[in-house]
Parts: C-alpha cells; structure tokens; sequence
C-alpha cells in the first residue's frame, strides 16, 4: 500500500513538472530554462517636424478650398488671415488629440510593464514551485529505490520473500509432521 501510494505522488509530480507553465492565459510562458517570454509593442512618439507637415498639408488644403469656393474672384488678405487662423488653431487641436493619445499610449505601455514585472515574479514563483516539485520528486524516487531506513527496495523485497520460503517451508514440514501423525494413529 505505501509503496502504491509513492508511485501515485510520483506520478502526480510529473504531471506538475511537465506542465506548460503558462500564466494568466495571456501569451507569457516559462520556458524550461525558466526565461519569461513575451512580445511588447512599443508606440513610436509623435515627431515635431511631421506635426508641422501635417498642419502644412492641412493649411495648404484650405487654401484650395477656398479658392475653389470663392471663384475666380479670389480671396481677400482678411479672409486668408481667418484661413491661416482657423489652419493653426485645426493644427493645434490635432495636436493636442495627438498628445493625449500618446498620454494613452505612454500610460498602456507603463500599465504593460508593470503586468511584466508582476509577470515575473509569478514566473519565478513557478520556477521555484518546479523546482521544489523535482527535488521532492527524486526524494521519493530516492526513498522507493534505496527506503532509507530499511535498507532499499531490493533488500525489502529479498527479506520478504526469504521471510514468504521460511514460512512455506515451516508450513510444508507441519503438513508433513500431521500426515506422519495421522498414519501412526490410524495404524
């Protein structure tokens, strides 16, 4: 019975050491080595000098706007000027759009590196758990194969069938000793 419930621990140990390692279901693993993997995405921040493209092309579109609206007639330097203002002020509002979404951006990425850092604990954590599973593993194998304090598997199993022929033979001579018994009283 013990010996069947040490082939059950052993069994369910390396179940647990031969699992995956996968944690949070989310694409981050242990590798064998214990290395933590995992593929981050890192925004690319926002370029002054293609802000002032952008805001450019932008005022450039509004003249041909206007242009085609006025007709031939063209435009008056009062309405370029309400153009040129109301250009930089879209610029300016694309701007600060642009700023807030690498806010977001910036704010994401410190969210993911913080889940990294915690991701690494937890993956330190498994490895060690790993770690304590196969050193307990190969204590139990150890105590099946040596049995510490009896002398190993081998020499139980040699003293219990030596004690199994004693027993036999001690059982063969009684059957012999009350057959002999019973022809010397049936005579």
């Amino acid at each position: 019975a013990m010996l069947r419930e040490f082939q059950e621990e052993i069994a369910r140990l390396k179940a647990m050491l031969e699992g995956e390692g996968i944690v949070d279901g989310e694409g981050i693993s242990v590798g064998e080595d214990g290395q933590v993997e995992r593929v981050v995405t890192v925004p690319k921040a926002l370029d002054p000098a293609m802000m002032e493209q952008m805001r450019a092309e932008m005022e450039e579109q509004m003249r041909k706007e206007m242009k085609a609206k006025a007709g031939p007639a063209g435009l008056s330097e009062e309405q370029l000027e309400q153009l040129r203002r109301d250009a930089e002020e879209k610029a300016k509002e694309e701007q600060r759009k642009a700023e807030e979404e690498q806010a977001k951006i910036a704010k994401r990425q410190a969210k993911m590196e913080a889940e990294m850092a915690k991701t690494g604990e937890e993956a330190e954590r498994v490895r060690a758990e790993k770690e304590a599973l196969a050193k307990k593993l190969k204590q139990m194998e150890s105590k099946i194969m040596k049995g510490e304090a009896r002398g190993g598997l081998e020499h139980v199993t040699k003293k219990k069938e030596e004690e199994l022929r004693r027993k036999e033979e001690e059982l063969e001579r009684r059957r012999a000793n009350e057959e002999a018994e019973r022809a010397r009283m049936a005579e």
